[in-house]
């Protein structure tokens, strides 16, 4: 949630201000991130998130978006180094969904939402959402 806290704001005096701020200048070690498998399977919740051949977290929360027309599943994510979590890493990796049957899916790694990543819904756009 260090993304909805500015703490440059007149008002920012707030309990737990001083931890944030720490976290915000190290880095975080764990990171929500989502992905849909690039074969249509269905997501169940609990399966592994694989980057670069290791486990590195679980999908958390999943479901079939019937606008996108595919699974789509977020879970959280550790660094297999105990590194922070930097937009590179997440970038640079390729991923895995292991499902159930403990068959490897490869996915894609979702940096922002799968439908309307550019907020034009909001806006009064309602064209072409994905």
């Amino acid at each position: 949630m260090l993304f909805a806290v500015k703490l440059g704001k007149p008002i920012d005096l707030f309990l737990g201000k001083h931890a944030i701020a720490a976290q915000k200048e190290r880095g975080v070690a764990k990171k929500l991130i989502g992905l849909t498998p690039n074969d249509p399977i269905p997501l169940h919740g609990n399966e592994a998130i694989w980057r670069n051949n290791v486990c590195v977290g679980f999908i958390r929360r999943c479901a079939y978006g019937h606008t996108v027309g595919q699974s789509v599943g977020y879970g959280y994510i550790v660094h297999p180094d105990g590194d922070v979590i930097t937009q590179a890493y997440l970038n640079d990796g390729t991923y895995e969904i292991e499902t159930l049957n403990e068959r490897r899916v490869p996915a894609t790694f979702r940096p922002k939402a799968v439908f309307d990543p550019t907020n034009a819904r909001v806006q009064g756009n309602y064209g072409d959402m994905t």
